[in-house]
Order: C-alpha cells, then sequence, then structure tokens
C-alpha cells in the first residue's frame, strides 16, 4: 500500500479509509492512539496545516510496523516534506526513487489514474461536483454517499493530483466542467474493478431501494453476436441520450448510476 503513496499523508489517509472500510466503528482518534499523537494533531497533519518532524515520523513508522523498505520509503517521505532547501528535496526524492519496488518516479501518476477510474467514490463525487461549481464540502458528500469523510478525502485526493479537482480548506471543485466517459476496448483491470462494484451497488439497489427511485429492467433473447457492434452503439446512443436528459434538469439533487450488461449467458463455442 505504501508504495502507492508520493506523500506521507497520503498513506495516512488510505490507511484509515482502508481501515474504516473494514470496520465502520474504526476511527481517526483510534488510528490517533495506535501511533502515539492526538486526535486534533492527526487531523491537523493529514490537512496538511501541521507536518511531521524526522523523529516523529520515525516513532510512527515503528507503531504501524513498518520494517524494512517500507520504514525507509515512510521516512523518506517524511523527509521530502520537511527538506527546506531544493539540495534536500532533491535527496529525498533520490531516495524515495531508489527504495520504490518499481524505481518510479515519484511523480508517476499511473498508480492514481488506476484508482481514480476504479473508485466508485472517486467517480461519484465527481460526479456530484458537476452540480455544485461551487464546491461541496467534505462532510456533506461523505453524507450524501453514506460513507466516512476518510474515505471521501483519500478517494478525491487522487483527482487533485490529476487536477481534475481543486480543494482550499475542505471544500472541493471540479477543475472544469468537461463530461468525460470511462471506455476501453482492451481488458483493462481498472474498469473492470469499478464495473464490479457498480454491479454489487445494483443488486444493494433491489433491496434497499422503491420501483419509484430505479428502474431495472432485462432481457434474455437469442442473438448473433456477429451483430454485437450494432448493440453497442443503440446502447452508446441511449447513453448520449440518457446524459441530455440530465443535462438539461434543473435539479439535480442526486447521483446515480447508469449501466447495460449484454453478455454471453450460453458457453463459448458449445453450440449445435
Amino acid at each position: 500500500m505504501i508504495f502507492e503513496c508520493n506523500d506521507y499523508r497520503s498513506y495516512l489517509k488510505k490507511l484509515l479509509a482502508e481501515r474504516i472500510r473494514r470496520n465502520p466503528a474504526y476511527s481517526l482518534r483510534a488510528l490517533a492512539s495506535q501511533i502515539g499523537v492526538s486526535a486534533s494533531m492527526l487531523s491537523e497533519v493529514l490537512k496538511s496545516h501541521k507536518r511531521l518532524s524526522l523523529a516523529r515520523g520515525a516513532e510512527i513508522a515503528q507503531r504501524l510496523e513498518l520494517e524494512g523498505d517500507e520504514e525507509r520509503y515512510f521516512l523518506a517521505l517524511v523527509q521530502l516534506d520537511f527538506a527546506k532547501s531544493a539540495l534536500a528535496k532533491e535527496k529525498a526524492l533520490k531516495r524515495i526513487q531508489e527504495i520504490s519496488p518499481d524505481r518510479r518516479e515519484i511523480r508517476d501518476l499511473s498508480v492514481d489514474h488506476y484508482h481514480a477510474v476504479a473508485n466508485w467514490i472517486a467517480v461519484s463525487g465527481m460526479a456530484m461536483l458537476e452540480s455544485h461549481p461551487e464546491g461541496l464540502a467534505c462532510d456533506e458528500i461523505a453524507r450524501r454517499l453514506g460513507i466516512s469523510r476518510f474515505e471521501v478525502a483519500e478517494a478525491l485526493d487522487r483527482w487533485v493530483r490529476l487536477e481534475l479537482i481543486t480543494v482550499q480548506g475542505d471544500i472541493y471543485r471540479r477543475s472544469d466542467s468537461d463530461h468525460w466517459m470511462m471506455d476501453s476496448q482492451a481488458p483493462n483491470g481498472a474498469l473492470r474493478v469499478f464495473h464490479r462494484t457498480m454491479l454489487e451497488k445494483a443488486i444493494q439497489s433491489l433491496e434497499t431501494q422503491t420501483n419509484d427511485e430505479k428502474f431495472v429492467g432485462s432481457e434474455t433473447i437469442a442473438f448473433d453476436a456477429d451483430q454485437l457492434q450494432q448493440v453497442s452503439k443503440v446502447i452508446e446512443d441511449a447513453i448520449r441520450k440518457v446524459r441530455r436528459i440530465a443535462k438539461k434538469s434543473p435539479k439535480k439533487k442526486d447521483v446515480y448510476h447508469l449501466g447495460f450488461q449484454f453478455f454471453r449467458v450460453t458457453k463459448k463455442g458449445v453450440r449445435k
């Protein structure tokens, strides 16, 4: 996990969000207690209002039971943030690159691109901000998605690094209003994760939402696979039409997910 992060704050946020996902009762206070700082201190650090000293960073690494390259990587991230001169920063960057398993540059955002696409929170938050050009507070986004503010911050901070979202204080705003669509003709791990997550949420909606809140329909038919491209065009056109309806909507109070699934039920190659 730590080698995916470009600074120690991102790691701590990711660690906190992951623990909350596993145990909703877990909190910032619990993490603060483990690493030996006050909850207010940790909150200020995560907001970039305060920074860790090298000594405190070493203590936290020990309390988190980081060892070997993970410990050295964490301390190098602390040193980078603490460095004041250009030379000190350059040395810290070099150290980080040497320790990183894939020797990637710290400015490499490929991991952020992956998780920004795969993370339903980031995608939903981005859609929510589309109808709020004035921005939304992290707590408000968390409340509307029914998750913790730490999960929201961990997800949206990736979009900040990708320069698709800006953050000032606790307020997130979209950097631009251009619509984007995730699409790939080739197998893509991030898209698979995203679609799998949204299919799971679709299943949950069957039990948690009324027919007035959702639309679920399906049809199982005999089909010629050679016509799949024609069906793809029909579906793409339907998505565009829904987008146009949404764009004209005067009240965008909620975020909806539109998904089409058109897949083979029979076994490939097993034909009479």
